[in-house]
């Protein structure tokens, strides 16, 4: 498209016939119709939209609302007379069916357009929703470990974790005589994959040289 323009606006000031200025000029006719058919197919596309003919429908719609509206008042108005112009009823009557058949024909074209609709949903929207997707699982998460119900799904289905399986095969082996593993590696490999025996481990230790320490001080009468 841009090689064609150019070709077409191409004017050459070395002309080698005379004839050659009205090639120019019919290539620049021709430039500026197919700039005018792309702006025109751009606008036709922009405008036949769903949204956008959703949005005319609606405008007609509320404008023929609006005058049925004030039709009903007149023929309301004109019963309500000693001497009704029947005329004029009658008339407004006709006007009012023609345009409640305007409002029934948009009102169907909008519903066959609202399937090409898409719901906008702003972006932090969509941040919050999968926020509160991801508390949720975190929760359900929490909840199953604290309460224990995790642990009583494993114990149903059977599963056992690998560092489980690890620590009782080395227990098994501490219990060998056979087996060179020693009860000191158990409790290395329980205290290097369970922090929180290695924590209870440390206090009841600490708790354990204190409780030494205070049975190993003379008294204070000796």
């Amino acid at each position: 498209m841009a090689k064609c323009l150019s070709t077409f606006f191409d004017v050459s000031t070395d002309l080698k016939a005379p004839n050659e200025t009205y090639v120019v000029l019919e290539r620049r006719i021709w430039a500026v119709l197919l700039l005018f058919a792309l702006c025109i197919t751009a606008f036709l596309l922009g405008s036949c939209s769903a949204s956008t003919e959703i949005a005319k429908a609606s405008t007609v719609i509320g404008d023929k609302a609006a005058s049925s509206k004030n039709r009903f008042a007149l023929i309301e108005q004109e019963a309500e007379a000693s001497s009704p112009d029947l005329v004029l009823i009658k008339s407004e009557a006709v006007g009012g069916q023609k345009e409640q058949d305007v409002i029934l024909n948009y009102s169907s074209d909008i519903q066959h357009l609202l399937p090409s609709v898409e719901d906008q949903t702003p972006y932090w929207l969509n941040v919050v929703e999968y926020g509160l997707i991801v508390l949720g699982l975190l929760g359900t998460c929490w909840l199953l470990w604290y309460t224990g119900v995790g642990a009583l799904i494993k114990g149903l289905i059977g599963f056992i974790p690998r560092a489980k399986r690890r620590e009782a095969n080395l227990a098994s082996e501490a219990l060998d005589e056979r087996s060179p593993v020693t009860v000191r590696e158990l409790v290395a490999a329980k205290r290097a994959s369970d922090p929180e025996f290695d924590r209870a481990y440390e206090r009841s230790r600490t708790e354990r040289d204190r409780a030494v320490r205070s049975n190993e001080r003379p008294s204070a009468g000796m």
